[in-house]
């Protein structure tokens, strides 16, 4: 009857929701018997499988975090810090004591051209006062350790160049080539071509004087003449 098939609607909407309800009822249709008993196993199973469902997925995300555990890498345990030795402070440095040099005495070069030059400028006053005629002069220029030739004394000698000097009527005396050697600071040494001519002689020799420095004056300490 009509009753009996609005109640089993009504149940069939509660059984099977997704039956399409509303089709079968524009469309007349009713499910068979056993499509409404595999609707209510499937309702009746409902919880059971939702039960599991949720079991499964518990398990799959224990394992799963379980699994990214394991991936984790190990904590690798920090070597143990030896302590840094204290530093010792570096020996301060002493200071390099300063060598002052030695004092350099001051010594007089040998061949220098101020003392060349004084024993040149002696030889030629030498000369002019030979030529000059000038006795008093010329000995002069002799040292106080001149030796005289002919072991003469040194008063004899100057006599005896006084008188040659005065006694001719004129007298003339030219040096050329003069060599002059610094032998020691206060030796030296003139060489030179000597000309002499007087109104009653003349020659021409080579001639070497021996000098000393004496009462810082240069003066002859030997006389000769050169072979």
């Amino acid at each position: 009857d009509r009753r009996a098939q609005s109640g089993s609607r009504r149940d069939v909407r509660k059984l099977y929701p997704y039956a399409g309800y509303a089709k079968a009822k524009s469309s007349n249709w009713w499910p068979s018997k056993e499509q409404l008993r595999m609707a209510a196993v499937a309702v009746a199973a409902a919880p059971f499988i939702a039960l599991v469902a949720a079991l499964y997925l518990s398990h799959s995300s224990s394992s799963s975090t379980a699994l990214a555990r394991a991936q984790e890498p190990e904590p690798v345990s920090a070597a143990p810090t030896t302590p840094a030795a204290p530093s010792v402070p570096a020996p301060a440095e002493e200071p390099t004591p300063t060598v002052e040099p030695a004092p350099v005495s001051e010594v007089t070069p040998i061949r220098d051209e101020m003392p060349s030059q004084q024993l040149l400028d002696l030889t030629e006053a030498w000369a002019t006062a030979w030529a000059e005629q000038r006795p008093a002069d010329y000995v002069r220029f002799y040292s106080s350790q001149f030796v005289p030739p002919q072991a003469m004394s040194r008063d004899a000698w100057e006599q005896l160049r006084a008188n040659r000097i005065s006694r001719p009527d004129f007298i003339q005396v030219g040096i050329t080539n003069l060599q002059v050697e610094l032998l020691a600071p206060d030796r030296g040494q003139v060489s030179f071509d000597q000309s002499y001519q007087s109104d009653s002689y003349r020659d021409r020799t080579r001639k070497i004087l021996d000098l000393v420095l004496e009462d810082s004056e240069w003066k002859i300490l030997a006389e000769r003449v050169s072979s």
